[in-house]
């Protein structure tokens, strides 16, 4: 899927706030845990969301958005938690 201006802003934003994120599991593998659409929650590895986003970033397109949308979604939580200016 290519990304317009709005999604590739957002994904930027993100990439620029992960040190603000509510890592898990920090001496290890660092991980958040991302709410999915039916209330199911995932892990997203913190070396593995850095590089997806730097990669989508980098191409302009990603395979699944889905994925993208609920790491958005939780990183606006946060800012509106006042985590994140």
């Amino acid at each position: 899927m290519k990304l317009n201006q709005k999604k590739l802003d957002d994904l930027e934003w993100v990439l620029d706030n992960l040190f603000f994120a509510d890592w898990q599991n920090q001496e290890d593998e660092p991980y958040i845990l991302v709410e999915g659409l039916k209330g199911e929650s995932y892990e997203y590895m913190e070396k593995q969301l850095t590089e997806d986003l730097e990669r989508a970033l980098e191409t302009g397109e990603v395979n699944n958005m889905d994925e993208f949308d609920l790491v958005i979604k939780y990183f606006r939580n946060m800012q509106q938690e006042g985590f994140i200016e």
